[in-house]
């Protein structure tokens, strides 16, 4: 089994997706993470069925070599964004 199927996203190339459960990861720490991110990968978020987002990251030109570094560093952003949102 692939890293990245462990992971929990596909990758195609120089983008990877993941479906994100909005009772984790709320619209607000993936917008934070996305501005965050904006200088290594662009980030799209679309509905994918209710309580759900697929979220795309595509890396940006110099960063495609650093996909799988760049999805490890986005979701761990997001998911501590998210952790402080619940403890505020």
């Amino acid at each position: 089994m692939s890293a990245s199927a462990v992971l929990g996203f596909v990758q195609d190339g120089s983008s990877a997706s993941r479906i994100a459960d909005t009772s984790l990861y709320s619209r607000s720490a993936l917008a934070a993470t996305q501005m965050a991110f904006r200088e290594h990968c662009r980030v799209r978020i679309e509905p994918a069925g209710p309580g759900k987002l697929r979220v795309v990251l595509t890396a940006t030109t110099g960063h495609q070599g650093q996909l799988r570094s760049l999805v490890l560093a986005f979701w761990n952003y997001a998911l501590d964004k998210a952790a402080q949102e619940k403890l505020d």
